[in-house]
């Protein structure tokens, strides 16, 4: 009888998380670059540099189904048939 709690099913679960916040804070480093965040008048930044990543990755994620039906349309428009003959 094993009496140690085994906890070794939450190890998958801990690298993805540790691989997302790791990427998240890529972005936020690539957008900082791009964009600077604003300082304000007393020093600190307005925004922290890992809740500009997560707006960001927001932002991304929540206009995915228009992006993908912009480039569902421009993938039909490779394949159409639009150079046929005129009678």
């Amino acid at each position: 009888m094993d009496d140690h709690p085994n906890f070794g099913h939450f190890l998958p679960i801990g690298l993805f998380l540790i691989g997302v916040v790791k990427g998240r804070y890529k972005t936020s480093e690539w957008i900082n670059e791009t964009t600077p965040i604003k300082v304000k008048s007393h020093g600190r930044k307005a925004q922290s540099i890992f809740r500009a990543g997560l707006d960001y990755l927001a932002r991304i994620l929540n206009h995915v189904d228009t992006w993908l039906e912009e480039l569902f349309g421009a993938v039909a428009l490779l394949f159409e048939t639009r150079w046929e003959k005129a009678p």
